[in-house]
């Protein structure tokens, strides 16, 4: 049962996640923060439409993982696909912290996120990671009672996520001062 309640908990979390980072990747409105940012970490010129064409494909691979791993039939290979995922842009930030590029957004939380790539990040990365992670033990195939108590876990992480992450962007802009 806690099993069960643990996997799907983490599934619901990390749908919020991954379709709010991907929906951004795709909306137009967003093109050139992505473009600057793809920019930024691979000294790629930012107005090519290689570089569209490669941030909305990201966006819809990570819809595509959130949508999968709510569903019991493709949840471990959407689990699969969210660790890699995570572990590729844990390796890109740090990358860029080796550099010494402190101060570049880390494209977290997209044009309105405020956090820079820092250890902070990087180990917001990993729990994400570990998170995800749960999602491969077995879930529910069916809505009951324990859906709505992963429901609502899910929720609660969602909102400690959501100050964690403002704490970190008030924690290096008082840095930066």
């Amino acid at each position: 049962m806690m099993s069960t309640l643990l996997s799907d908990a983490s599934a619901l979390f990390t749908l919020w996640l991954f379709i709010q980072s991907g929906w951004r990747k795709i909306m137009h409105d967003n093109n050139s923060y992505y473009q600057d940012l793809i920019s930024d970490y691979f000294n790629l010129s930012n107005n090519t439409y290689n570089s569209r064409l490669l941030i909305k494909i990201i966006g819809l691979y990570e819809i595509l993982l959130s949508i999968s791993i709510i569903i019991p039939g493709t949840r471990t290979v959407a689990a699969i696909g969210v660790v890699f995922t995570l572990w590729i842009y844990f390796l890109i930030m740090a990358y860029q912290l080796y550099r010494g590029k402190t101060n570049m957004d880390c494209g977290c939380g997209g044009p309105e996120g405020k956090i820079i790539i820092s250890t902070y990040s990087l180990i917001r990365n990993q729990i994400f990671t570990g998170i995800t992670l749960l999602a491969l033990m077995p879930g529910s195939i069916t809505f009951n009672a324990l859906s709505i108590l992963s429901l609502s876990i899910a929720m609660i992480v969602i909102l400690i996520n959501l100050c964690v992450e403002q704490l970190i962007a008030n924690t290096q802009l008082k840095i930066l001062k």
